[in-house]
Formats: structure tokens, sequence, C-alpha cells
């Protein structure tokens, strides 16, 4: 929810950047396909499941290449990241991510079933 303020914050790469448009952009690449994959995944899954690997690496390639559009359309327009923002970036990514995982597998029951 915080990654467009996050990243226009830490980069400071466009002040007035349009949060509704990017919100949009967010939405059409990546939360509507996660949904209609949701949506259609207990129809698919049967017809999917001999090519589990396969499928598997498409979907982890896929994010990576999103992920790559999506820097390189930051650079592309002039954003220059100094390295105290890359080294701010590179601390708080691994500790967001414990932060969350831990807050999943509490929320999950993990810590009353005893891991």
């Amino acid at each position: 929810v915080a990654t467009p303020w996050l990243l226009s914050s830490l980069t400071r790469i466009d002040p007035n950047l349009s949060y509704p448009a990017l919100w949009l952009s967010l939405c059409g690449k990546m939360v509507l396909p996660l949904l209609a994959g949701q949506l259609l995944r207990p129809r698919l899954a049967p017809l999917l499941a001999p090519h589990r690997p396969t499928v598997i690496k498409l979907s982890q390639t896929l994010i990576l290449t999103l992920l790559f559009q999506i820097f390189s359309d930051v650079f592309h327009h002039g954003g220059a990241v100094p390295p105290a923002t890359l080294l701010r970036v590179a601390l708080l990514v691994p500790i967001l991510h414990a932060v969350f995982l831990a807050a999943a597998w509490a929320a999950g029951g993990g810590l009353r079933e005893g891991g």
C-alpha cells in the first residue's frame, strides 16, 4: 500500500507524482491479473498440474520482468538514486519482508500451534 509513497519519498524522483494514475497502473499490472488468476485457479489447476514446474517458472519470470520494467521506467524518466538511498532500501526491504512474513505466520496460527 505504501510502495508509491515509499518510492517517491526515498528517490525524490517526481514531487508531482500523480497517485491516482499510479494506482490505476498498479492495479492494471498487478492486482487485476492476480485477482483473475485466483478466480481461475480452481478451474485451471487440474489442466495445469502436469506442467506445474513450467507454470511456476513462467510466473516468476513474468514478475521479474514486471519489476525490471518498473525500475527501467523510473530511471528512463530521469531518476537517479543516490548510493545512500540504495543502502536504505537494501536494509528496509528485508526488514519489512521479515515483519510481514512474521505477521502472516502469526495470523495463520503459527504462533498458537507452536510453529
